[in-house]
């Protein structure tokens, strides 16, 4: 759950709900604020992306406020995987670094809303996000260090690319995207 302020100077506080979902936030200066929720694993959109703006609280020194009620809207996972036959994900570059992999959905802000790593395999990794149903989207990933190919093994210029998808709801099994990891980029 977030309460956020978005006259100078912005502030952003965030707390985790208790089981019965009830939630407090203290310290919070005076001033209006709007809040969102959002859900710690997989299945429910992050409402402070993907929805529109939740109620918006003002509160002033000293004030308590309740009866606030926010919900959750379930989403769509869109699933990524990644061949990596060599192994590279799991190597570091000849600076000595881990290897730069980024993929993720832009969202209505125009920022890139992160895929995070489901599971990891000796031959590969899998990514996942949760996004809307029934909205046109983009997923993007660039690589400044592995070159990429596409699930047809065709390389990606740059090791980066953007797809555009949506997934529709009753969808048994949305669909994926898989590339694949064809070695070092020079």
């Amino acid at each position: 759950m977030s309460a956020t302020r978005t006259v100078l100077p912005p502030l952003r506080q965030t707390v985790q709900s208790r089981a019965d979902g009830t939630f407090s936030i203290a310290g919070l200066a005076a001033g209006t604020y709007t809040l969102c929720v959002q859900s710690a694993g997989d299945g429910y959109l992050d409402g402070c992306v993907w929805t529109p703006p939740g109620p918006s609280v003002t509160v002033t020194a000293g004030q308590k406020q309740s009866g606030i009620s926010l919900k959750m809207q379930p989403g769509s996972i869109l699933r990524i995987h990644i061949d990596d036959a060599g192994g590279l994900l799991n190597q570091k570059t000849s600076a000595g670094y881990a290897p730069h992999l980024v993929m993720g959905v832009r969202t209505p802000q125009a920022t890139l809303h992160p895929a995070h790593l489901a599971a990891k395999t000796a031959t590969g990794a899998d990514y996942q996000v949760t996004v809307p149903r029934d909205k046109a989207l983009v997923f993007s990933i660039q690589s400044f260090s592995l070159q990429l190919a596409d699930a047809n093994e065709a390389p990606l210029a740059n090791s980066t690319a953007q797809q555009g998808f949506q997934h529709a709801t009753g969808d048994a099994n949305p669909p994926g995207f898989t590339y694949k990891v064809t070695g070092w980029r020079p």
